[in-house]
């Protein structure tokens, strides 16, 4: 309708608020016919009825509406965590819409899902991966994301999923190495994993190149990891191989890059060393 197709600068600013408590009072009536243009709306109009996010949360967490519904409501919730409005509505911090949402959804999880039925299967599972994979994309809500999801096993990869994409090659050494030894400890003792996240991390940052990030960080970064190591050091050697391989063309492979790269096609495990020599410095 012209009601839920209006935006806020279709109307003077005073009347903006009193137009957006209006449609959050549509809200409640949402369902897989009208759910588009009622959460379409609600995010337009988060700004000034804030509480319009608490039906955002109901429709991407009632999973019985279905898939229509969660599947829009789940994109809405991302979009405002990463929307920078004010808390309840942006954000990740306890009290938040993405903060209840998450909750809300792993109290689903822990209650036990449909598990490979006809017509669902593990529903709060996939909408907890629709949302880290597909619709938060701020590095600090992710980051957010992969904390609130460390107490459940079943969520590892949705949780390895949120830590990879934090990643910061272009923050100062610190946090770059600080988000690569969360990672590789989420990843210890789950090598198929490993190795997984491994090509995932490496294509992801081979579309970057190298533009604005820093040769020096990334390749100590990698170092850091792979003396750092705990037990057969099978994640730092295949994370650290992925950093080699995404940037280490760019910036022409220096010497010292060069040398790690020998020190990983020496390291103690095979699922180290076969990837190292896929990584190669020159193409014969």
């Amino acid at each position: 309708t012209a009601l839920l197709a209006a935006r806020p600068l279709d109307l003077p600013e005073g009347q903006r608020p009193r137009y957006a408590r209006l449609l959050t009072g549509l809200a409640g009536g949402l369902d897989e016919d009208t759910a588009d243009s009622v959460l379409s709306a609600l995010q337009a109009w988060a700004a000034y009825a804030p509480e319009g996010s608490e039906y955002v949360r109901r429709a991407a967490t009632d999973l019985s509406r279905g898939r229509g519904v969660w599947h829009r409501a789940i994109g809405v919730v991302g979009a405002l965590a990463d929307s920078g409005l004010p808390h309840p509505v942006g954000g990740a911090a306890p009290g938040s819409l993405l903060h209840g949402t998450v909750t809300d959804l792993l109290a689903a999880v822990r209650a036990g899902e449909p598990d490979a039925e006809a017509d669902h299967d593990l529903p709060a599972f996939q909408c907890l991966r629709r949302l880290v994979t597909m619709t938060v994309s701020s590095r600090p809500t992710l980051a957010a994301l992969a904390d609130l999801l460390a107490d459940e096993p079943d969520l590892l990869p949705v949780r390895v999923s949120a830590l990879t994409r934090a990643l910061d090659p272009y923050a100062d050494l610190p946090v770059f190495s600080a988000g690569l030894r969360a990672l590789a400890a989420a990843l210890r003792g789950h090598p198929a994993l490993a190795g997984g996240t491994a090509v995932a991390l490496r294509h992801l940052h081979s579309r970057n190149r190298s533009r604005g990030v820093q040769e020096a960080t990334v390749l100590e970064a990698a170092r850091r990891l792979v003396d750092g190591a705990d037990g057969d050091g099978l994640a730092e050697g295949l994370l650290a191989v992925a950093l080699l391989g995404a940037f280490g063309r760019s910036f022409h492979w220096p010497e010292p890059w060069r040398a790690l790269l020998r020190t990983l096609r020496a390291h103690p495990a095979a699922d180290v060393r076969i990837p190292a020599r896929e990584v190669v410095t020159s193409l014969e």
